[in-house]
């Protein structure tokens, strides 16, 4: 883009082709009929709790076609509201409260779901917060199995840098309002029909035969079994940002920052994080302390939490200490990259963090609420004829 060419950078990354260049035209990556039958479903929560869901939709796919939905918001067992979690999803509290119980909504959700697949994206999260609301609602669970569609966009398009919900409905052109449970759930049909043709595959078995994916499985008697991980890994795509002579680098948005990277990352390791920001003159930093700016957020891996949390330990303590009033702005992987090639400042083009604080009072920002808000300089990408291949 001409605003990469104008801050002098040159970026050197590995198979980008897909991520930051071309983009999907799904009637094009058709390669075959879909039969699948699946449920898709989402929730939200009302707080870090696995047991505290306040919404639910399902989509009903059967031989390819979305043939039923649902969706209902829920009363949780457990009525605390976390302002970060409500600011996600903008579920207002009243609503929440005068909503069904669980029990009332259970039938609805079980005879759509028994005995079929049931697909989420992160799925180890959906059926987490199913499971535990239906305990502690004292319900029986029934018998099925699910699948992550996550797992499957890795397969379908491991080109990607990451295969967050919203970032892999940008790229497909997929219609998303992002922490809505219908439309989640919605975009989650779609992103699963949409892989299988791509794929070549008509079933779930035939999918498990032919690619290193497999489902979980929940049984009657609250007995669970998740996937197998798959073989499958997602590449990591290291890069090295390099700054020509003479360039102002006093005058880029990172620079004398700190900033704290925090779960896993699909476009690069940590390391070359870490080296990133040195280069543009910002202090990464090992933890949060009352001196941090920035907390960039990877994908959060649920097996390394502590019970019942649903975000890491840094996280949490980085939203305590804005909460108590420091400055600290949250971004994901993509919108990271994105300013690490930013224009600087003397091209009149303030940073994500900046138009932030001029749009939204930062006590309120959530961190999807910062990527949302990010989304006028995440689209313009990285500019094609600055990327370069490694020899």
């Amino acid at each position: 883009m001409p605003g990469l060419r104008r801050a002098g950078y040159s970026v050197h990354i590995e198979r980008l082709k897909l991520c930051l260049g071309s983009a999907f035209v799904p009637g094009i990556v058709a390669k075959g009929d879909c039969m699948l039958d699946f449920v898709a479903i989402d929730f939200e929560t009302s707080n870090f709790k696995r047991h505290s869901a306040c919404s639910v939709a399902l989509v009903v796919v059967q031989d390819g076609l979305v043939v039923d939905r649902f969706s209902s918001l829920i009363q949780p067992t457990d009525l605390h509201f976390e302002p970060v979690c409500m600011s996600i999803h903008g579920i207002e509290e009243r609503a929440i409260r005068a909503a069904p119980q669980l029990c009332e909504v259970w039938p609805e959700l079980q005879r759509r779901i028994s005995g079929r697949t049931v697909v989420a994206h992160n799925a180890s999260f959906d059926i987490s917060v199913l499971r535990r609301s239906l305990q502690a609602a004292e319900i029986a669970t029934c018998q099925f199995d699910y699948f992550c569609s996550c797992k499957l966009a890795q397969v379908a398009w491991p080109e990607l840098p990451m295969h967050k919900l919203d970032y892999i409905c940008r790229q497909l052109e997929v219609e998303l309002d992002h922490h809505n449970a219908e439309s989640d759930a919605s975009a989650c049909a779609d992103i699963v029909l949409i892989a299988s043709r791509l794929l070549g595959v008509g079933g779930w078995d035939e999918l498990e035969s032919l690619h290193p994916l497999r489902r979980g499985y929940v049984l009657e008697n609250e007995v669970w079994e998740p996937p197998s991980s798959p073989a499958f890994r997602s590449r990591r795509l290291d890069f090295e940002i390099c700054v020509p002579d003479g360039f102002d680098i006093e005058n880029h948005h990172l620079f004398g920052k700190n900033v704290v990277l925090t779960g896993k990352f699909a476009f690069c390791s940590r390391e070359a994080g870490f080296k990133a920001l040195k280069v543009l003159g910002a202090t990464p930093q090992k933890g949060v302390t009352k001196k941090t700016d920035i907390v960039v957020i990877g994908e959060v891996d649920s097996s390394q939490l502590a019970a019942g949390a649903t975000i890491t330990h840094k996280h949490q303590k980085a939203l305590s200490y804005r909460n108590a009033g420091q400055q600290i702005d949250f971004l994901d992987e993509e919108s990271f990259l994105q300013l690490l090639t930013a224009p600087n400042g003397s091209d009149n083009a303030s940073s994500p963090a900046t138009r932030l604080d001029d749009r939204q009072d930062s006590s309120d920002l959530s961190l999807d609420a910062a990527v949302v808000q990010n989304q006028q300089t995440l689209e313009h990408g990285v500019d094609q004829n600055l990327l370069r291949m490694p020899r």
